[in-house]
């Protein structure tokens, strides 16, 4: 559908505008703990959910990808010396 280009640009921009704004914590909470290996197999059952068109389960695990990696961040964050 013609409608559907516009909306995915959308999409992907918010994406990348959320990406560059996370990134740095990301690289924090990579370098110091094992949530990378969670945080990718957590990517893969959302993208797994939104393939099949399961958009309550997709919801549900973003959701739940969010809360945990913000805890995992702020963990982090109490683990890690200022300076």
């Amino acid at each position: 559908m013609p409608d559907e280009a516009p909306k995915r640009q959308e999409v992907l921009a918010t994406i990348e505008g959320l990406w560059r704004q996370v990134d740095r914590y990301l690289r924090l909470v990579f370098e110091i703990s094992d949530y990378q290996g969670k945080s990718h197999a957590e990517h893969l059952a959302i993208l797994e959910a939104y393939r099949r068109g399961d958009v309550d389960t997709a919801e549900t695990l973003v959701a739940a990808h969010i809360e945990e990696a913000g805890d995992v961040l702020a963990a982090a964050f109490d683990r890690t010396p200022p300076g």
